[in-house]
């Protein structure tokens, strides 16, 4: 599945699934040929085990619904965010969740990060932003582990999850616990 804002940016581009789950088990890729800098949404309950190619900002606009990436990786290139938002949405992340690339992995508004299993942020990883608006609550059986030379940004968030801390976690203003 290719997203592309071909049209310039003028109203954006989104593929919306209104019944079911999108099932991405090939190469979902956000692209902008045009150069003109439109939004890109993807408006579905996802499971990913494959690459989710991040190469255009895209937003997983999951209000409601679960974005499951357990199995799947996450590319994001420098200067590009990935942004999974949404009123009572939840992400799901867990051993084979893999982070790469230089840039930013952003739980926003009102998304909770469940660990189904253990998530390891290795220090090779893309920035994994839980500073959404409100913060992000972390939790589920599995453990946020913060591998050795990776640093974790913990603002207004709250973990109800083991945190493992083997690099940096830096805790700062905003009330987080």
């Amino acid at each position: 599945i290719v997203l592309d804002d071909k049209n310039g940016g003028f109203g954006g581009t989104t593929l919306t699934v209104s019944a079911g789950t999108l099932s991405n088990t090939g190469t979902l890729r956000s692209t902008d040929t045009s150069g003109g800098g439109g939004t890109l949404t993807l408006a579905a309950q996802v499971t990913n085990t494959g690459p989710l190619d991040i190469d255009h900002d895209l937003t997983v606009a999951n209000a409601s619904k679960t974005f499951d990436t357990t199995a799947g990786t996450l590319d994001v290139l420098s200067g590009k965010t990935l942004t999974v938002s949404g009123t009572g949405g939840t992400a799901l992340f867990g051993t084979g969740t893999v982070l790469t690339g230089t840039g930013t992995v952003l739980m926003g508004g009102g998304t909770a990060l469940n660990l189904s299993t253990n998530f390891t942020l290795a220090a090779t990883a893309a920035t994994l932003s839980l500073n959404g608006t409100g913060g992000t609550t972390v939790g589920g059986a599995g453990t946020f582990i913060v591998a050795t030379g990776a640093t974790q940004s913990v603002v207004a968030d709250t973990f109800n999850a083991a945190l493992t801390n083997q690099g940096t976690v830096t805790v700062s203003g905003g009330g987080g616990s």
